[in-house]
């Protein structure tokens, strides 16, 4: 049996994550300023923002994802994939927490940075201590008395989602990523996050993007509108291969959490 031992530290996760960036992806420094590009969107870069991996980008472990944004600032960004569901489900994982026993969430893969480290996005109607307020009423922790806590008091209307590690880029290196293009920027939403099925978000968002940046309105349909949508990622060879992997990784269970 394998137990991987976890440490929460939130405010070092969200405030100090550049040494992790350069771990993970070359540090790019772009010339400054930047010219526009239309695939940016019609969003500017920031916290509480999707990024919608395009069709050419070139990176195979953001192929057709969906990225919420955390953090973004002069020290770099940080956010975390929303539409890759793992198999190994949150009961298993925390068999304490007798509230998960009867819900069928699972743990997400939330990128490649530090895959060991748990964190948790959720809504919440009021501040809770251990938790960093991200956009509006979501928020962001790594403690399991948080979780407990929401579980008890939200029961089944409970909104959340755990994720596994998460993408960090290094000051400079996002903006440029989205001026070649490998990104669309667009407003996120609550309903994409908690609420529509992982395998539809991508093809989705991106259809509103290419429309967006053709300039139609993203209601358009027709032979046009249709050639637009990709097909659904859970029948994407690659997409599941790269699921069965993310779940072979987080079956190493069960993982030892260090308590608050």
């Amino acid at each position: 049996m394998v137990v991987i031992l976890i440490t929460w530290m939130l405010p070092a996760l969200l405030l100090s994550t550049t040494a992790a960036f350069t771990n993970s992806r070359q540090w790019f420094s772009p010339p400054s300023p930047l010219p526009l590009n239309p695939f940016r969107g019609e969003a500017s870069l920031d916290k509480g923002k999707f990024l919608v991996a395009s069709r050419q980008l070139g990176d195979p472990r953001f192929r057709e994802t969906v990225v919420f944004l955390l953090r973004y600032d002069p020290q770099g960004a940080m956010g975390v994939v929303i539409n890759r569901p793992g198999r190994v489900k949150l009961s298993t994982l925390f068999p304490s927490i007798t509230d998960l026993q009867q819900r069928a969430d699972t743990l997400y893969w939330g990128g490649p940075v530090s895959p060991s480290r748990l964190m948790m996005l959720f809504r919440f109607a009021t501040p809770l201590e251990k938790a960093q307020h991200v956009w509006r009423d979501l928020y962001v922790s790594t403690s399991r008395t948080v979780l407990r806590r929401i579980l008890k008091e939200s029961k089944e209307k409970a909104q959340f989602r755990v994720y596994a590690g998460y993408a960090g880029w290094a000051p400079g290196q996002l903006d440029h990523e989205v001026w070649r293009g490998d990104w669309y920027v667009v407003d996120a939403d609550m309903a994409t996050i908690f609420e529509t099925p992982p395998s539809q978000i991508w093809p989705e968002l991106i259809r509103r993007s290419t429309l967006r940046k053709a300039g139609l309105p993203e209601s358009t349909g027709g032979v046009y509108g249709r050639s637009l949508r990709a097909a659904p990622l859970s029948s994407s060879p690659r997409y599941a291969w790269r699921t069965s992997g993310f779940t072979r990784i987080s079956s190493m269970v069960p993982v030892a959490m260090a308590r608050p």
